[in-house]
């Protein structure tokens, strides 16, 4: 009979250790080097920032990010900082989403260059291409490295 409960204790042990894993792994759904937001900011918008790249993402805070809506568009402002002494260089990229979380395809957006002089902030502004457009994210990479 002990035997019979050692055993069982052990199996209990090696289930509750899956299970902890599983539920772990399960909870890193963000990719690595990424950075993305989810939070409201000033102006109720939910915006959302990914920088593709570690070092990059280390260097630049997201300070705000504003909506309104012009002519049934919505309009966003989204204030980056840099967090370092020197310049950095990077590309930018706004894409659009509907309601259902479904990318709205815009003809005419292209990767943007940016630079922001050390411990300066930068105001990055984009309209929606049409009326579906709900939220965005913006994305953010190195151009020619950090200088």
């Amino acid at each position: 009979m002990p035997r019979v409960i050692a055993f069982f204790m052990m199996l209990c042990a090696c289930v509750i250790l899956l299970l902890a894993i599983v539920v772990f792994a399960g909870c890193s759904n963000q990719a690595p080097n990424t950075m993305e937001g989810d939070e409201r900011y000033r102006g109720g918008l939910d915006t959302h920032i990914n920088i593709a790249n570690p070092r990059l993402q280390k260097h630049i805070a997201l300070i705000s990010a504003d909506s309104r809506s012009v002519n049934d568009l919505l309009e966003v402002a989204v204030e980056l900082e840099n967090k370092t002494k020197k310049t950095l260089r990077f590309e930018y990229l706004f894409k659009w989403y509907d309601m259902d979380s479904f990318e709205v395809r815009d003809p005419t957006s292209h990767w943007s260059p940016g630079m922001i002089a050390g411990r300066e902030g930068l105001l990055l502004q984009d309209k929606a291409p049409n009326p579906e457009c709900f939220t965005f994210i913006l994305f953010l990479r190195p151009s020619t490295g950090i200088e």
